[in-house]
């Protein structure tokens, strides 16, 4: 009987797993998975940036493709030079 008691006796006292980091170890892991966290949902969440949609830039096209030009105006990123002729 003593081997059924010895069985017993190992089942109620379990031994503690040694941790696979050290404290500090933890701490950098929690802390980086939580920045990674909040820029994850910042990414989601967040407004896009004000660069101009297709749509708008298709609208500007329009417009300037519209538009009567003078002979010799050159027209760059929303400054016009005009040439005298």
């Amino acid at each position: 009987m003593s081997g059924t008691s010895d069985l017993l006796a190992g089942l109620s006292r379990p031994q503690s797993m040694e941790l696979p980091f050290s404290n500090l170890e933890l701490a950098f892991i929690l802390i980086a998975f939580t920045v990674f966290s909040i820029f994850s949902l910042a990414s989601i969440y967040s407004t896009p940036d004000d660069k101009p949609r297709v749509e708008d830039l298709y609208k500007e096209y329009k417009k300037l493709k519209g538009s009567p030009k003078k002979k010799g105006t050159v027209s760059a990123m929303g400054a016009s030079v005009t040439e005298e002729v």
